[in-house]
Parts: structure tokens; sequence; C-alpha cells
């Protein structure tokens, strides 16, 4: 079970802070879970926001504004589950006045995969015949009687905003869109 994130490298930008940095992106989603964190609109949904980082261990809560994230990896680990990798927090966001209902995902991916991104992103930025995807895994939501800080309920997501953690491996994928020309063939 996986969640998509797709944009086009004409739909970025780079964020620069004192305490942080990002690339930020609108984009679609898609998720293959029955239990997708997405209401109103189904498993799919253009009304999504990422924001990508570099990792830097026991820094996350600061870098993508969420509590207990790194208790949380710490707890992993001592549990002997592997989450050296990348790491994501998905959220939900109602509508307001000032927008519609949207999911938002932070990625703070592994310092050799977010360099890599990097530099393939600061190469094609603006390029509206390039368009790359985000993989991650997404497990569905925790049942009422057994909800953890990690995986909150559906309930828990969309009324009370708790974020979901993503840890695990995440895919970054670059493509070209054919041009028409290319698409009729030779002529």
């Amino acid at each position: 079970m996986s969640a998509f994130f797709t944009f086009s490298l004409d739909r970025i930008s780079y964020q620069i802070s004192d305490t942080r940095s990002c690339w930020t992106i609108r984009c679609s989603a898609h998720f293959t879970e029955p239990q997708h964190p997405i209401s109103s609109t189904g498993r799919d949904t253009d009304s999504a926001e990422m924001s990508i980082y570099r990792r830097e261990e026991e820094k996350l809560n600061a870098t993508m504004l969420v509590r207990d994230l790194d208790e949380q990896i710490a707890q992993w680990r001592n549990q002997s589950y592997p989450c050296n990798d990348d790491v994501s927090v998905l959220r939900h966001y109602p509508a307001s006045e000032r927008c519609g209902e949207f999911i938002g995902l932070s990625v703070a991916l592994s310092q050799p995969k977010f360099d890599a991104v990097q530099a393939f992103l600061l190469q094609h930025m603006g390029r509206s015949d390039l368009r790359a995807s985000v993989t991650c895994p997404f497990h569905g939501f925790s049942e009422p009687e057994d909800e953890t800080p990690a995986f909150p309920t559906s309930e828990g997501f969309y009324r009370h905003g708790r974020p979901f953690f993503i840890t695990g491996d995440h895919t970054v994928a670059f493509g070209c869109l054919a041009r028409s020309d290319q698409e009729e063939g030779p002529s």
C-alpha cells in the first residue's frame, strides 16, 4: 500500500529560513489503501502540498513542525524497527476561508537521496515538460481501540489534526512528457 504525490517541475519553489530550508510543491495525491486520507474527494486529489527536507537526526520535530516524531523514531529503534531512511508526516487541512481542503506531506529524505533530488530539481526547475513522483508507504489508520501516537484513527486525523508518521524508503522518480510531434511518429 502506497501514497503517490505527483507534480510538474514548473510548480516547485525553494524556501530558505534561519532554521530550515525546503522544496515546496503543489501536487496531486493518489492512495492505494482503502482507508485513504482524503475525505471528500476519494483516493485522488489535486489539492495536495508537499515539502521536501534533508533529514537531520534528532531535529525532525523542529524541521517538520510536529511534536513527538523524534521520540517516536527513538522508540521504534528501541524496538529494532528500521527507521534510518526517509520519514514523512502526513496531515489533513480542512477547508477554511482562505483555501479548500487539502492534504499536506512533509518529507525528510536521507542525505544522499536529498542531495540527488535537489541536484536534479536545481538543474530542471521550471520545466513544464518534466514530472516527478514521490512514493511513500501508507498503511491506513489505527482502529479506535488501539490508536498510537504514530498512526491516528481516521477521526483523530480529520477532526483533531493528528499527524500520520511514515517511515521507510521513499521513491522519487522523474519523467518527461512526450511531445505531440514525438507521439505521431516518423512521417
